[in-house]
């Protein structure tokens, strides 16, 4: 038969090693837990069948219980094995004591719990020795393939009990992929980039306006009787007024399409630093990162919670060992009271004559009431704690779907935030696009004005070398933007894949998910299948 890892992974599609989550000492954990929990709803006489036998002797007077359920309690009277009854702590002393009526005999012995110890008088001898019969829960490692001293029909339920904490863990675990975290601080890093350079293109036109405004002080250098420098001064002429003079027209002359630009620049830096903003500068801090922090909070809280439906620890509701043991756990006294009615009723209790069935068979009509009275307080009382322990439960499954609504809101707040931000990076594109729509337009009038410098016959070499000055100047911003271009393009790829990351975790979850509430709903009716066998 296959190990009880090798059933979880296949029920489950996880890979379970060292470092995964669930880790094999978690899974171990879940087999032991899920052991455990199948073990205490079977019906008790099958139980026995899974017992083991402790003798009690002058030696070893008494038993440390620690995690095991006691069955049965007998007691050697020298002839025969007499059964124990069992008695509240409190009534102990008086058991002992020869002038009450409950004194304990060798025929009639008893037994009660103190200190997680079981203790009985009379107390036995190597002569007269008692047994007592205790149901230990099995330890189950996640390399196993069966369980001893237990039930075969239900040694399957074990690793669907695993299957389903182990994808519980899972689902834990995918709320903190780093792989996102990573691409938003890369994201980040591409954008500064942008900015930097944008800034730098920036200055460059800034230097061009400034150079352009020196032509207007250099009008002394054209002598206007000189035709040759004449013709050279009309062409400027021309070209200047493409460049500042409203032509072809006043929304389309060089300087105009320099300030369109330079507008589509200011445009695109703001929807930048608004993406920025959105996303935060730093990776590692931020609205978003602080949602996604609460997130895995608010799951791990649901986690937590939903652990202590059956996790060993002091405040569980299920897991612990006060919930079916101890005299202050609800369902044990449910069991007590019940016992009481039982006792009442056709138990000897308080004496064989006294009790109902007793009382009836003497027709002592009154005695017979006021013990089916008590009865009944009773079985009122049972009812009370059982309501109480429905309560606790019920709390916990409250916590569980607050903490997970929790997680569901901050999640929408991230989600929302990263649209937010990639519409401001969609802004920046085409305020991106509009700029180079400029930078043609201004090419184009550029281009005129070069063909009016070329209608020259004589080239000032001085004039010739500012021109070709200011016209490197320009030139040098479309190489800039065309870099910014470039690293936004690379973080508007760092957030497709941070939307592919989602997607897959987003399959996997609901997946997981889905494959979990199968495996509950097989499980839950495995256990009914098992505790009404």
């Amino acid at each position: 038969m296959a190990t009880f890892e090798a059933q979880v992974e296949g029920l489950t599609s996880l890979s379970i090693d060292g470092s995964s989550a669930p880790t094999q000492t978690e899974l171990t954990q879940f087999l032991t837990d899920g052991a455990k929990e199948i073990l205490s709803v079977i019906p008790k006489q099958k139980r026995a069948m899974y017992s083991t036998p402790n003798t009690l002797d002058a030696s070893n007077t008494t038993l440390t219980i620690g995690g095991s359920e006691v069955l049965g309690v007998t007691r050697n009277d020298g002839t025969i094995d007499q059964p124990c009854r069992r008695i509240p702590l409190t009534l102990s002393g008086r058991a002992q004591d020869s002038s009450e009526m409950i004194y304990a005999t060798t025929s009639d012995p008893v037994w009660w719990i103190t200190s997680n110890a079981l203790n009985m008088f009379p107390t036995p001898t190597n002569s007269q020795t008692s047994t007592v019969q205790t149901l230990a829960y099995p330890a189950v490692a996640y390399g196993d393939s069966a369980i001893t001293r237990f039930p075969d029909e239900a040694e399957y339920l074990v690793p669907i009990y695993a299957s389903v904490k182990a994808i519980q863990n899972a689902l834990g675990a995918k709320a903190g992929d780093s792989g996102i975290s990573t691409a938003l601080g890369a994201i980040t890093t591409e954008l500064n980039k942008a900015d930097d350079i944008i800034s730098t293109a920036q200055g460059k036109v800034d230097a061009f306006y400034t150079s352009i405004g020196d032509i207007d002080d250099t009008t002394e250098l054209w002598d206007g009787t000189n035709k040759r420098f004449k013709v050279i001064k009309d062409a400027l002429d021309h070209a200047q007024d493409l460049i500042d003079n409203d032509k072809p027209h006043a929304d389309y002359d060089a300087y105009q399409n320099l300030l369109d630009v330079n507008a589509a620049l200011d445009g695109m830096q703001a929807h930048l630093a608004d993406g920025e903003t959105v996303l935060g500068a730093n990776p590692a801090s931020g609205l978003i990162f602080d949602a996604l922090g609460l997130i895995k909070t608010a799951v791990d809280q649901a986690a937590t919670a939903a652990d202590k439906f059956i996790a060993a620890n002091s405040d569980s509701v299920f897991g612990d060992e006060e919930t079916f043991l101890t005299a202050n756990s609800q369902l044990t006294r449910v069991k007590n009271a019940l016992d009481q009615v039982s006792d009442i009723i056709n138990g000897n209790l308080p004496s064989s004559t006294t009790d109902a069935f007793g009382a009836q068979s003497s027709e002592d009509i009154e005695l017979a009431k006021s013990a089916l009275s008590i009865a009944s307080v009773e079985i009122n009382r049972a009812q009370a704690h059982l309501t109480e322990w429905v309560a606790i439960g019920d709390m916990r499954v409250k916590e569980i779907d607050v903490a997970l609504r929790e997680a569901q809101a901050y999640a929408s707040e991230v989600q929302a935030r990263l649209s937010y931000a990639d519409a401001y990076q969609r802004a920046s594109a085409a305020r991106g696009a509009e700029g180079g729509a400029r930078i043609n337009q201004l090419s184009a009038t550029v281009s005129v004005a070069s063909q009016e410098l070329a209608r020259a016959n004589i080239a000032i070499a001085e004039i010739n070398t500012i021109i070709t000055s200011y016209r490197l100047e320009l030139e040098g911003v479309g190489p800039y933007l065309q870099a910014a271009s470039g690293y936004i393009s690379q973080a508007q790829g760092y957030s497709t894949e941070i939307q592919a990351r989602l997607s897959v975790l987003t399959t996997e979850y609901t997946w997981l998910e889905k494959q979990q509430a199968k495996l509950q709903a097989d499980y839950d009716k495995g256990l009914q299948m098992v505790a009404g066998a």
